[in-house]
Formats: C-alpha cells, structure tokens, sequence
C-alpha cells in the first residue's frame, strides 16, 4: 500500500478501536495508531510470581497487528494479532494469549538449559530469562527471546563493537549436552562476530582518505562556532522552521528518521545534543538514552525528547531514563535557546569518554606539543605557547599507529600557563574536520578503548 492508503487504513482502523472503548491516538506521520486500554483483574503469571497491571499500551502494527509498549514486561511479546476483534476485552483475550505462549516458551528454554547444568535466571520484572556466557564480565548473559532464540550480549567479546544489523544479535540456541558445550558455542560466534566487524573496520581505515573538497585550500579559516545537534524521528525531521531557527542561531543540525539510523550516525560524526520524538514509529525516544551509553567514547550526551502534546506520565518516564528535558511540540528555536545553551555549555556533565593517549601535534604547522587525552570533540594538549581562550587554530595530530595524521579546526576552552619544567597546557573543542576525515577520528578511538586481550597462557 502507498503512504495515503495506509494513512486511510490507519484513520478507519482509529474508528473502529475508538468504537471498542479503546483510548486512541494516532501517531507521527498517520500510518500506526497508538491505544491504550484497562486491563481485567486477572494477574499475569509471570517467572516471578503472578502480578496485575491497570492498563496495556500499544501501537498497531498494520490494520491486523499490534505492539505491546507497555507495561514494560508485555514489551517482550511478538506482534499479536487483532483480525476479527470486536471489542476491548477480545483484545485484551488476545494478548493474555499470547504471554500464556510466551511464558511457556521461556519455561521450556529455562528446563532445557537447566537440564545441561546451565544455571538460567528470571531477570528483574519476571518477562525475561538469562543465563551466564561464561566470560570474566559477569554481567555479560544471553537471554532467551523464547524456547529456541537468543539475544547475544553487548557486553563481553562484543563490548564497544557496534554490529552493522540488529538481527546479528539474534540466533538459534546452538545444541550442546553441557553448559561448557553451550558456553563455549556462543563465545566462539561472538568473537567471530567481532573479528568480522574488526576487520572491516580495518578495511576502512587502510582506503586512501576523501581528498579535500575542491575550493578548500590547506589554509582555509575553520567554521563558526555553531554545536551539533542531531534531531531524531518524523516530528521532528519534518520541522523546517525549528531545523532553520536552529541554523539561524549557528548550530549545525543533522536529522535522522530511526532510532538505528540514530546510533549509526555516531560511527562517522559526534554530537553534542539530541532532540527527539517520544514516538518513533514503532518504537520510543526513550530507547535512545540507554542505547547511546552502549557506543564506544559516549559517557553521557544531553537528551531532550519532544513529545505531540505534554503528558505528565511521559514526563515522568522521561526523567527516570535520565533525559535531560522533556518539550511539547511544536518548538520554537529562539524560545528555546536559552534552556539548550544551558545543556550544551553545561559543567559538571562530561559527554565523551577521555582517553590519556600522547600524541605529537602541531598548531598552524610549526608550534609543535602533543596530547595528554583524546576525545571525540575534544583534546588536552601541551605546547611550547601559551593558546589564548576562545582563539581557534588548525592542529595537526599523528597516529602513528596508522601511519597517518589527521587535521582538526579546535577551538580553545580552557588555557593553563606554564608552571615548573611543564609547559602551557589547554583543552581545546574540536569545531571541523577540514579534511572531512572525522570517522578515521572515530575509529581510532574506538580501538584505543578496546581492552587488550589476556596473553594465553
């Protein structure tokens, strides 16, 4: 179907929940319906032990299917069919149908694993199973998706590693009589997923650099001041007056329409704030705040989720992820300047994990010093001359472990003067890549934050 019959199927299947008793919405971009509707008193029995919940959200899936969002242990569910609903209760008939399923399958995967001495666990809320892959980081664990499926770790051999597709994180539960068999199964298709990622890391890196852009001459000024921003999700990516308010004020904008196309921008640029939608089709900007931590030289970027109309229960949900403000739609750039100049120059707040790596460097081609740490945007560097607060200079960086360097326009931040034997020291904010290199940048820091493996023994 095109966009407008969907939008159409979309509009009649609102009616038809709205007849139900169903408390319905529909979502950014016309094509899903969000509903919400009371839950009977009949508890869901869970790993844990049986629990009520009030009400169940969902957002639909086509004109046949829906999503559980929350609460937030019906979020494991698959899609769960709604063809022939005539009333709320029916709804709700289908989705206790569907955990029943559910929990029967994870029961099934729990007497599997425990019969070959895998020792598996009900995780916090009851809805998930995990168990140990037998790797140093303890909190490295499978979990069972249902009586056949897994979802691999991000942390242990895939720590700091992002993989090109989600799907990769999924696979079959391999066959094995033991725990080790089964352990040693999912370590091995781990680190084969990392060595393949690896090399293809590997691969981009060794490609000869972009070479400038024309009309781009080596001694070029470096760009304005603006800071980076990425906007996430259709709310927001169709607003082009917030997007040329926030370009008038000098930032630079980069708009995404996915949570993963969101996480994957990270791997060829940086930004310093994140607005997104609270609903990104079927998913939420609540996601974002959590996965962003997951990638390799984030420590904690300021999150601002937008949302159609203010609620304060999503207010609420937005403060416990940690987001660092929650708007109502639509925004108006220059109202909310002031309240995002906080969050950008904000102290107290570091947004990108510091590495101590030396480096040689060399400002305007001649001053040469080198860094005592590293950041995605960021340097602390050592020179022969004091750099004055708030002056912007080309530097050029070695990594000799790639045998190539690097041009950066940084702009300095903070200045001390020399004191003893030290020379003058600096942090510098990186403003451009001249060269338009910044994912060899990304790169490299990636691998400096890698963990050296254990030599054998």
């Amino acid at each position: 179907m095109g966009e407008a019959e969907d939008q159409r199927v979309a509009k009649t299947l609102m009616q038809r929940l709205a007849a139900m008793g169903v408390e319905v919405s529909l979502l950014p971009g016309g094509r899903c319906v969000r509903g919400r509707l009371r839950l009977g008193p009949l508890p869901f029995p869970l790993l844990d032990g049986p629990r009520e919940f009030e009400t169940l959200v969902f957002a639909t899936v086509g004109p046949r299917l829906l999503k559980c969002l929350e609460p937030d242990a019906l979020f494991q569910l698959p899609l769960v069919p709604i063809a022939g609903c005539t009333s709320a209760g029916m709804i709700e008939d289908r989705v206790r149908a569907a955990w029943v399923a559910h929990g029967s399958s994870l029961r099934d995967a729990e007497r599997a694993l425990r019969a070959i001495g895998a020792a598996a666990r009900s995780e916090p809320g009851g809805a998930t199973l995990a168990f140990s892959i037998g790797v140093e980081d303890r909190e490295a664990a499978a979990r069972c998706l249902d009586s056949s499926r897994l979802a691999l770790p991000s942390r242990g051999p895939l720590s700091g590693i992002p993989l090109g597709r989600a799907s990769e994180r999924v696979l079959s539960r391999p066959a094995g009589e033991t725990a080790s068999d089964l352990e040693i199964a999912l370590t091995n298709h781990l680190e084969r997923l990392a060595r393949a990622t690896a090399r293809h890391l590997q691969l981009s890196r060794s490609a000869p650099p972009a070479p400038a852009p024309e009309g781009l001459p080596a001694t070029s000024r470096p760009v304005g001041s603006g800071h980076r921003l990425l906007l996430v999700g259709p709310l927001l990516g169709r607003d082009t007056e917030l997007s040329a308010g926030l370009r008038q004020l000098g930032h630079r904008i980069r708009v995404e329409y996915s949570i993963r196309d969101a996480l994957d921008a990270f791997a060829s640029q940086s930004f310093e704030l994140i607005l997104a939608d609270t609903h990104i089709g079927r998913a939420e900007g609540l996601e974002l705040v959590p996965a962003l931590a997951e990638i390799p030289g984030i420590e904690r970027l300021p999150v601002v989720l937008v949302d159609e109309r203010s609620r304060e229960s999503v207010r609420e949900a937005a403060r416990r992820v940690g987001a660092a403000g929650y708007l109502a739609h639509p925004l108006d750039a220059s109202r909310i300047s002031a309240g995002l100049a906080r969050l950008l120059l904000g102290r107290g707040r570091r947004r990108f994990a510091r590495l101590d790596q030396r480096l040689a460097i060399r400002r305007d081609g001649v001053d040469p010093g080198f860094t005592t740490a590293i950041a995605r945007l960021g340097l602390c560097v050592r020179t022969s001359r004091e750099l004055l607060a708030g002056s912007t200079h080309r530097f050029t960086i070695g990594l000799p472990e790639l045998r190539k360097t690097l041009r950066v326009d940084a702009q300095t931040v903070y200045q001390f003067p020399a004191a003893g034997t030290e020379g003058p020291s600096a942090g510098l904010r990186i403003r451009a890549f001249p060269d338009r290199n910044e994912p060899l940048w990304i790169g490299y820091l990636t691998e400096l934050a890698e963990p050296e493996p254990e030599p054998l023994r």
